[in-house]
């Protein structure tokens, strides 16, 4: 694919493709076509990927697993992260500058839902990755990133630096998000991470730790569609249903519980580990 790419974007003189191990790869070209390639990939892969899942998870976008403790879990389908780093505005020494830039920018990179291509744009030493960083979204859109939650967390003292380094190499060891892991850590309390996500978001949060759903409630969704879409209902005030969602942006689940139950639909966002705290509270009925 990475080759095809390279010919369908025009960017394959003095290119040079490699494989690094496992699932990683580099690509070396002209950086005139770095952009065109790499969205001509994120394109291809998110053309490509969904076939090779079972039409009930490309419904869902996700893979529905049992954790080790027997609850369901949700993982996203496969997405593809492009790290870019050039020589046009610091000269490297050695190829370990190289991959130090490289696995800096896919770290941050690890953070983003879904399949981006972010460039490292450094003229001079910054405070912090993300001043240096584009993102190009899979709809060829730029646009500027906005704060990360640990830069958000560090700058106000929530958490130290040391803190912060901690969890951000755990979340390239294991995937995790960044605010999941510093919960625990213990490092921050989850609704503090709630009410910086809130800000980020624009998306109301919501907190699961003391909600129980009511008869009412429990009547509106099934147990399964509960587990599959990872959401939970709030409350229903009049037409409207106030839905505590992980992922809060998700229009299909929306528009599909629109049309199971006839009701306008609030969405709050809940924290991943509060709404998997709460499935193994209400493990006997969910």
């Amino acid at each position: 694919m990475i080759t095809r790419c390279l010919e369908t974007s025009k960017a394959d003189k003095n290119s040079f493709v490699g494989h690094i191990g496992g699932d990683d790869f580099i690509a070396i070209l002209d950086s005139d076509s770095e952009a065109r390639f790499a969205q001509e990939c994120l394109q291809e892969f998110d053309r490509i990927i969904p076939t090779y899942y079972e039409e009930i998870d490309r419904k869902r976008k996700a893979v529905l697993v049992k954790n080790r403790n027997g609850v369901p879990v949700s993982f996203p389908l496969m997405s593809l992260s492009i790290a870019a780093v050039t020589n046009q505005y610091r000269p490297y020494r050695n190829m370990s500058e190289i991959a130090r830039d490289a696995a800096e920018v896919k770290s941050y990179l690890k953070t983003q839902p879904g399949s981006h291509y972010l460039r490292n744009r450094r003229a001079e030493p910054v405070r912090s990755l993300e001043e240096s960083l584009e993102v190009i979204s899979t709809l060829q859109e730029k646009q500027k990133i906005p704060k990360p939650l640990g830069q958000m967390l560090l700058e106000v003292g929530l958490i130290t630096e040391e803190e912060l380094n901690q969890a951000v190499r755990r979340h390239v060891e294991t995937g995790e998000r960044i605010g999941q892991v510093l919960i625990r850590m213990n490092a921050v309390a989850s609704a503090d991470i709630g009410r910086f996500l809130e800000e980020q978001l624009s998306i109301p949060f919501a907190s699961l730790k003391n909600h129980a759903l009511s008869e009412d409630l429990a009547r509106i969704l099934t147990d399964e569609f509960i587990r599959t879409h990872r959401v939970v209902p709030l409350s229903l005030k009049g037409n409207s249903l106030e839905l505590a969602m992980v992922d809060p942006v998700d229009r299909g689940t929306m528009d599909a519980i629109r049309e199971m139950t006839g009701l306008n639909v609030l969405p709050k966002f809940v924290l991943e580990n509060e709404f998997e705290e709460f499935l193994e509270r209400n493990h006997l009925r969910l």
